[in-house]
């Protein structure tokens, strides 16, 4: 059995259709993905793939940036340190892979994880980080990669399976929350391209209520240009204005939740519209023919009453419980005056 790794610095001819021929191949692991981190943050992909006497049985698209470069990205002021950071402090890092082809043992995945290894000490890289797809399940493979020196940590995921009853499987309070939406006048409406600067000033204005760190306009709608038809926007709209607000990446039968927001007429009229926006969402991805529908990670083990509160209301979708694994490896030696720098840099900038 020969087995041979290939590395490009541009996408090979069909890298998509490879990814989305695989069961748990994501929008993480596509060249839209890739095109879209060069675009926010500057940053490089490099794809990996592994062949087996001629074939193909795995492929990986990694991500060389520098630390902290997704919080540089998102200040106005800080955006000049980008291509600092990621020639001193570059890091290794993806989401949802490698993707595998049917039949491979852990033996013959492990082989990408140590072409990207040897690729990182060559490129000067300080670590690699990556998390699993929460449908990814290869026996032995978890141990072999601790056994590498690899550091897992336990994430955590409701999944709604929309090929089943799941109305059926929810908590009665979502079905009541909608159904008072509904008799209020409120309406869910995919987002059109005009109304996204609606859509952004009501995502800015709650992450800026919540404390959280916001994006540009511009970064906002370089998501909609990159991405398409990958990232549909729903929105609650009462008397004429959004008032929450709920994202999806669609990709290969998978929905994952994202840019949630919620405001405070929502509050202050006692209007759930949240509910009634994901009802919508599952109902639409059912009829799209998805197959899941991924809330977007819950605490494992809630440390504060924020985190239980999110699991909480997760929960009540009646989607199943996941947990699966997040890997860091320190690869390069850690410039730890650099490391303070930056880190000063960017408190002070936010």
């Amino acid at each position: 059995m020969m087995i041979g790794t290939t590395i490009y610095r541009d996408a090979p001819q069909g890298w998509d259709i490879a990814v989305a021929s695989t069961p748990c191949g994501g929008l993480f692991q596509t060249t839209d993905w890739a095109n879209l981190l060069r675009a926010l943050r500057g940053a490089e992909p490099l794809y990996v793939t592994v062949d087996e006497d001629g074939r193909a049985v795995a492929r990986c698209l990694i991500i060389k940036q520098g630390l902290f470069s997704d919080v540089l990205r998102r200040s106005q002021r800080l955006q000049f340190l980008l291509p600092v950071v990621h020639r001193a402090l570059a890091t290794f890092s993806w989401l949802h892979g490698p993707t595998l082809h049917a039949g491979q043992e852990a033996e013959a995945a492990v082989e990408i994880y140590d072409a990207i290894e040897r690729l990182a000490r060559k490129e000067g890289v300080m670590s690699i980080d990556f998390t699993f797809h929460p449908t990814m399940q290869v026996r032995g493979l978890e141990p072999l990669l601790v056994d590498r020196g690899y550091e897992a940590r336990t994430v955590a995921t409701y999944l709604v399976d929309l090929q089943t009853d799941y109305v059926a499987k929810m908590h009665r309070s979502v079905g009541k929350n909608a159904r008072k939406c509904l008799r209020e006048g409120v309406e869910i409406v995919v987002v059109q391209e005009e109304d996204l600067p609606q859509y952004y000033r009501l995502v800015s204005d709650f992450r800026q209520a919540s404390g959280m760190q916001g994006f540009s306009m511009e970064h906002f709608l370089m998501h909609h240009k990159v991405l398409g038809e990958c990232r549909r926007l729903f929105a609650a709209r009462f008397e004429g204005q959004f008032i929450a607000g709920l994202g999806v990446l669609a990709y290969n039968g998978l929905l994952i939740e994202c840019e949630a927001a919620t405001s405070s007429v929502c509050f202050e009229r006692k209007l759930f519209a949240n509910d009634l926006i994901k009802l919508e969402i599952m109902d639409w991805g059912k009829a799209q023919g998805f197959r899941l529908f991924d809330l977007a990670g819950v605490a494992v083990k809630p440390k504060d009453e924020k985190a239980a509160g999110i699991r909480k209301f997760k929960k009540k979708f009646g989607g199943y419980y996941v947990e699966y694994t997040s890997f860091n490896k320190r690869v390069g030696r850690l410039r730890g005056s650099a490391v303070a720098w930056a880190q000063k840099v960017v408190r002070e900038g936010k």
